[in-house]
């Protein structure tokens, strides 16, 4: 990654970029420092023990995609879904500026898709030492074709270069994901929050959370998944949503 990259974007108070990383969450997390009033962001070329693996061999690969966390100190930690909802939309507005026609939703409550497979995951962390700094990390499939995947992977994952056929400069990239990721987090929640249920991935479908089953039908501006059931609507604050397909 070129070190230059958010050069005169001082949002960004440190960069560190490595050739290779266990996980840029695991950095993050551990960091002996702060920022003060903007972020420290942590990419790394390759990520080879990050959770998005899920126990599988494949790790990403030099060049092929964004594997980065961002380092925040916040004024209040329970209102971390405002960064979660920020980076979402800052990741899905950075791909279309690149890919207009891209077809992009957000998976509550930290994946985004493309059509019906996933590109992007996110995961916030809590620094080990400050409690309120937050870590927000993202593993973004970008310029890495099908053949680099694993057959086990090819129908449930895919990048920007295999729904397009177009590459991105990543540095270009990830300045322009921390340009919206900016704007989204100091934005009105209301104005974002509208934008985010615009990109909400198999609404009013039938899913199950969990143990709740029903139709998904929004999430709260709070965060969570807001599902009818046969006794009336819940709310969930967390876990994994398994649709028809996916059982």
């Amino acid at each position: 990654m070129l070190p230059y990259a958010f050069s005169g974007f001082p949002f960004v108070e440190r960069f560190y970029s490595y050739a290779e990383l266990n996980s840029t969450n695991e950095k993050a997390v551990n960091f002996s420092e702060i920022p003060k009033t903007g972020v420290f962001v942590f990419q790394a070329d390759c990520q080879n023990t990050g959770r998005g693996r899920l126990g599988r061999t494949f790790f990403s690969k030099n060049e092929g995609g964004l594997w980065v966390s961002i380092l925040k100190q916040l004024p209040d930690i329970s209102t971390h879904f405002i960064h979660n909802r920020s980076i979402s939309l800052a990741i899905t507005s950075s791909i279309k500026r690149f890919i207009p026609k891209a077809s992009l939703s957000i998976k509550w409550p930290n994946d985004i898709y493309w059509n019906r497979k996933k590109i992007c995951g996110i995961l916030l962390e809590s620094h080990r030492t400050s409690p309120n700094a937050l870590v927000i990390g993202f593993g973004l499939n970008v310029n890495i074709s099908r053949e680099e995947f694993p057959p086990e992977l090819h129908s449930i994952a895919t990048s920007v270069l295999q729904e397009s056929g177009k590459t991105i400069p990543l540095s270009t990239l990830l300045r322009t994901i921390m340009e919206f990721y900016k704007e989204y987090s100091e934005a009105p929640v209301e104005d974002c929050h509208s934008q985010y249920l615009s990109l909400l991935y198999r609404q009013n479908s039938p899913v199950t959370i969990e143990k709740t089953a029903g139709i998904f039908r929004t999430v709260s501006i709070e965060g969570s998944a807001v599902i009818e059931t046969d006794n009336g609507f819940v709310n969930v604050n967390g876990g994994t949503m398994l649709f028809s397909e996916d059982k």
